[in-house]
């Protein structure tokens, strides 16, 4: 059997046995659960799929949903399914994912209006004052299992309920969540958040926290059936007798594990191989190291990293991960040329963020015309710098200019994908005379 993959914009085929895919929703539930479930996931991540096999599983039997569709409404064909769910479900209310405290419309030049919720930062000081205190107050005392319900009635329930107040759990795995991002999630919605590491070509299986962990930076340990082991990656300088923690380039072994490659020979054989006890393994290109726990972190991945003029290697994922943290920041692509001495960056900015900055400059241009002023870029690139040291970041490593674009990256546009996931070169080729000037005034640029 194969799953098809059209994240990265090309078709990529996966072989899999048939028990394989239902493994993971095997080993994840035990026993019927009652719960809905709201994904952010495409359809065609293979995660996405097992999240909602195991959704069902928990609401109700299958033999009852195909009851309720079929034998109740009359649903006996595709086009009759679609346009059920269509009455049904079409004209919930979309919250948007990208902020909290309050709805509001952005317009763009396309003519389309993305709904998303407003930060607290929105808010007169002394309300920031007071959700900083309460924030601090809960997040102090969950990590010591203790509830703050008076906290929550100020002001985290009003948050909770922005998403219908009924939610519990929240499980990541489309990427490594940044701590900040992982503490503040479940400080302000008061839910239980797990993150997980798994891939198409594992069948939605890999490593997984345990809902009763409050750590934070871990993708936790293998799930049931599947091995993990670190292996040496010189070039990137990360080994197996690393210390005080084991670091190399992650590869998973076990039932889940897909055969290869559909008709690609080339690729089955540069991921996949078999060790001296004959155990197949399937190289995932991401660099993980083992904490004194058991529990599995990402910290880099192969593809994302360049080596620069002078020798430096840099993470050009790690980069961009930190520097998403500022909320100037919608999207960042970081670019490195291997002949050069430092990183450009191309930035989606927050439309309603450097307008703020652009009065606290004496700016009064319209949105698009911040993005081209030289003021505003240098203090952006400013505040970048400091964000990036802030989180640990080496000089080397921080954008020594950068370009801010005023169009935002959709997958319609073709420079993300459906799961929102950056397509780097796609980037590269279309800023590419962009980054050629970056480099050669090495100052803050605008398209």
């Amino acid at each position: 059997m194969a799953v098809i993959d059209l994240m990265l914009g090309v078709v990529r085929a996966v072989v899999f046995v048939y028990d394989v895919l239902t493994y993971p929703v095997y080993t994840f539930i035990q026993q019927p659960w009652e719960a809905k479930t709201r994904q952010n996931l495409g359809v065609v991540h293979q995660t996405e799929r097992n999240a909602e096999a195991i959704a069902f599983r928990r609401d109700k039997g299958a033999s009852e949903i195909y009851q309720e569709i079929i034998v109740r409404n009359g649903v006996d064909t595709v086009s009759k399914a679609f346009n059920y769910s269509v009455k049904k479900f079409g004209q919930k209310e979309c919250l948007g994912i990208r902020e909290v405290h309050g709805i509001e419309d952005e317009v763009q030049q396309n003519g389309k209006v993305f709904q998303k919720l407003s930060l607290v930062s929105k808010r007169g000081p002394s309300f920031q004052k007071v959700f900083n205190f309460c924030y601090e107050y809960k997040r102090y005392w969950m990590k010591r299992g203790r509830g703050t319900p008076i906290c929550d009635k100020i002001v985290f329930n009003k948050i909770r309920s922005l998403l219908g107040g009924k939610m519990d759990f929240v499980l990541v795995g489309g990427a490594p969540l940044c701590e900040k991002t992982h503490d503040f999630i479940r400080t302000c919605l008061g839910v239980t958040v797990v993150q997980g590491y798994s891939l198409t070509e594992s069948g939605c299986t890999g490593t997984v926290m345990e809902s009763r962990d409050l750590s934070t930076g871990t993708v936790g340990r293998p799930m049931t059936g599947l091995e993990v082991k670190l292996i040496n990656w010189e070039e990137g300088n990360y080994n197996v007798s690393d210390t005080p923690r084991p670091r190399g380039e992650i590869c998973l072994s076990g039932t889940p594990v897909a055969k290869g490659y559909f008709k690609v020979d080339s690729n089955t054989k540069d991921s996949f191989f078999v060790d001296n006890q004959g155990k197949r393994w399937f190289k995932t290109g991401d660099v993980g190291e083992f904490d004194s726990q058991g529990q599995l972190r990402i910290i880099d991945r192969k593809k994302d990293l360049v080596k620069l003029q002078l020798g430096e290697y840099v993470s050009l994922g790690k980069v961009e991960a930190q520097l998403k943290t500022h909320p100037l920041v919608e999207n960042i692509c970081v670019y490195g040329d291997p002949y050069k001495q430092t990183t450009v960056a191309l930035v989606v900015p927050s439309k309603v963020h450097l307008e703020a900055l652009g009065q606290r400059l004496g700016k009064t241009e319209s949105f698009e015309q911040l993005c081209t002023d030289s003021d505003v870029l240098e203090a952006v690139l400013k505040d970048l710098s400091t964000t990036g040291l802030s989180q640990g970041l080496e000089k080397f490593e921080i954008p020594s200019a950068l370009t801010l674009c005023p169009d935002p990256w959709t997958p319609e546009s073709g420079l993300i994908t459906a799961a929102f996931k950056l397509k780097r070169k796609v980037v590269q080729r279309q800023f590419q005379d962009r980054i050629n000037q970056m480099y050669s005034q090495k100052r803050p640029s605008s398209p």
